[in-house]
């Protein structure tokens, strides 16, 4: 009677052993599983980085480039008025210098 209990007790603890060894293999999927997804996550996120950065990029280049524009319009204007000026004052320049040959 005590060999069958011995018996029991044996053929237990070898169950126990199988489930903490299976347990141990589950266990160990789930942590490689979870390493795999998180490897994906981040590659994704990196993806994902890079085109909001190319986004940030490209607006800024066309928010510079419109500026760059507006700056160049300011220009031309700035230089006709400058232009209209010395049209004017060439005019002016050469009547003086006219009239004092006329007189």
């Amino acid at each position: 009677m005590l060999d069958e209990h011995l018996d029991k007790i044996r053929e237990k603890e070898k169950e126990a052993r199988e489930n903490i060894q299976d347990a141990r293999g589950r266990a160990m999927k789930i942590i490689d599983e979870a390493h795999e997804e998180g490897k994906k996550k981040v590659e994704k996120a990196k993806v994902e980085m890079d085109e909001k950065r190319r986004e940030y990029f490209s607006e800024a280049e066309k928010e510079a480039q419109k500026k760059v524009d507006d700056l160049r319009k300011e220009n031309e204007r700035e230089i006709s008025l400058l232009r209209d000026k010395a049209s004017g004052n060439r005019d002016r320049a050469m009547d003086m210098v006219l009239d004092i040959f006329r007189s």
